[in-house]
C-alpha cells in the first residue's frame, strides 16, 4: 500500500530525450552523413551516386527526428504529491489534484515506456499529458506498473 502523504517521483527523474539532446543526435547523424559520403566519392569517384546517397539520408534524418520530436520532447516529470501530482516541464510546474484527473493510458507504441494522463480540465500543459514512467516498460503485453498503480490511486482518492 501506498503512503499518500509522502513525495514519489512517477517519472524519470530528468528526461533523457530533450529538445537539446535531438539536436546533438541529428548533428551528429549529419556529420555521420557526410563522412560517409565523402569515404564514398573517394571509393566510386561518381557525384550522382554521393548526391543521390545524400538525398535518401536527408530525407531519413528528418524523418527521424520528426518522430523524435514529437514523442520524446513533450514528456514531463511527475511526481505524487499528498492526493495531487505535480507536472513539471522544468520551467514551470502545475499540481493537479487526482479527481482531475479523467484517465491514465500507456503511450502510443508498445514497450515505449510512455504513459499519457488525460486530465479532466485544461491546464498549461494541455489535457493529455505525457511521461516516461520510472519503473521502467511493461512486460509483454501487460499495463506500464505506474500506469496501473495511478488508476488504483485515482480510483481511491480521485472521488
Amino acid at each position: 500500500m501506498t503512503n499518500i502523504d509522502s513525495r514519489e517521483r512517477l517519472s524519470v527523474k530528468s528526461s533523457p530525450y530533450s529538445n537539446y539532446d535531438l539536436v546533438i543526435i541529428l548533428a551528429g547523424l549529419l556529420v555521420l552523413g557526410v563522412w560517409l559520403g565523402i569515404k564514398m566519392y573517394n571509393k566510386s569517384q561518381q557525384l550522382s551516386d554521393v548526391l543521390e546517397f545524400g538525398v535518401i539520408y536527408l530525407f531519413a534524418l528528418l524523418f527521424v527526428g520528426a518522430i523524435y520530436y514529437r514523442i520524446y520532447t513533450n514528456l514531463k516529470e511527475v511526481t505524487l504529491s499528498g492526493s495531487a501530482l505535480e507536472i513539471s516541464d522544468l520551467k514551470a510546474t502545475i499540481e493537479v489534484p487526482l479527481r482531475d484527473i479523467e484517465s491514465v493510458s500507456g503511450g502510443q507504441f508498445p514497450r515505449s515506456g510512455i504513459i499519457w494522463i488525460h486530465l479532466k480540465k485544461q491546464t498549461k500543459f494541455g489535457r493529455s499529458i505525457p511521461f516516461l514512467g520510472e519503473q521502467g516498460p511493461p512486460v509483454g503485453l501487460s499495463e506500464h506498473p505506474t500506469a496501473t498503480r495511478l488508476k488504483i490511486l485515482i480510483e481511491k482518492h480521485g472521488l
